[in-house]
């Protein structure tokens, strides 16, 4: 009877779960590196919420635990779009990197985030021929021009580039013959393009 009294107050209890502010998911993580063998379920009634939330923030570790560092590279990283700058996974992780040492944060190396990323993408084309595998990245040209590049994993094959505009047919290119560029034209005000873009 007793036991049943306790299954009930704790099914109350986690009903109650408050949802934790983010340096309550900070401070949940450093419990745990700081006592590894606590379990989850230990953790979450400490914290009050159930030890499926403890597992969803402590899979995220690395964001909570660098809260300030993740801010920072969030401002670095709109700054740099804003100026209309080319950004790839390695410039990313090693401008978190630069930003780690300046906040005094040891041991990141940013490696672990990128060997997660190429790992993910090994497992997932593992099920595929290299043949049937393509690689498409978008990159800025100028202003209000990006364009659409795409290649077969092996080299085999390019596709032509797909040049992205405002408009169908830029005014630089009224009167010539678009079927003889060597690249695909596509006016993001076309019909289908939120679609496809949006």
């Amino acid at each position: 009877m007793n036991q049943k009294r306790k299954n009930v107050n704790n099914e109350a209890t986690l009903k109650k779960s408050k949802v934790l502010t983010f340096g309550e998911k900070k401070e949940l993580c450093l419990r745990h590196q700081e006592n590894p063998s606590l379990s989850q379920e230990e953790i979450g009634k400490k914290s009050r919420v159930k030890r499926n939330t403890v597992c969803d923030i402590l899979k995220n570790k690395d964001e909570w635990l660098n809260m300030e560092l993740n801010k920072a590279l969030a401002i670095w990283i709109s700054n740099a779009l804003s100026a209309n700058k080319t950004i790839t996974g390695e410039i990313i992780t090693a401008k978190a990197v630069d930003f780690a040492k300046l906040m005094n944060i040891e041991g990141f190396t940013g490696e672990e985030e990128l060997a997660k990323e190429r790992e993910k993408l090994r497992e997932l084309i593992s099920n595929f021929d290299l043949e049937d595998v393509f690689n498409c990245d978008e990159t800025g040209l100028y202003w209000e021009v990006t364009l659409l590049l795409t290649f077969k994993a092996t080299g085999s094959i390019k596709l032509p580039a797909l040049f992205i505009h405002k408009h169908q047919t830029p005014r630089d290119l009224k009167g010539i013959d678009k079927s003889k560029l060597p690249w695909i034209i596509f006016g993001i005000k076309a019909p289908g393009c939120k679609r496809l873009f949006g």
